[in-house]
């Protein structure tokens, strides 16, 4: 199952740990209107990849919204992302990034919408990762 989740950003978090092998997340904290907190979470870096000896590290594409208007906040049913539709619109590049780039791009993405009236907004699972080349 999908969700869309929109509203006031509160805080983000980038996890700690004794040993930065455990490191692999990015959490944002949101005022999810009458949902109240929601937390999106976001994988910083694939650990099974590592242990695997496979390349780990994320590729993301930024891409802009077709929508001129953010949704209303709040936790809602979503029907995810496709993503032939919206390479359809623009065109896509999956930048492939280590765990501290991932980070500060997601940190700087954060701190951007703490302008007056900013918002985030996620649509998405645990399940839409992309891991596309």
């Amino acid at each position: 199952m999908f969700v869309g989740v929109a509203g006031e950003l509160i805080s983000y978090t980038i996890e700690t740990d004794e040993n930065p092998e455990n490191i692999d997340h990015f959490w944002i904290d949101i005022r999810a209107g009458n949902r109240g907190l929601g937390r999106i979470s976001l994988n910083t870096y694939f650990r099974s990849h590592a242990k695997a000896n496979f390349d780990a590290r994320m590729r993301v594409a930024v891409f802009q919204s077709p929508s001129s208007e953010l949704p209303v906040s709040g936790i809602y049913a979503a029907s995810g992302l496709d993503y032939d539709e919206i390479e359809r619109d623009q065109r896509l590049v999956y930048a492939a990034h280590e765990r501290s780039s991932l980070e500060s791009l997601l940190v700087s993405s954060a701190a951007s919408s703490r302008t007056p009236g900013g918002r985030l907004e996620s649509k998405g699972s645990r399940t839409d990762a992309s891991n596309r080349q």
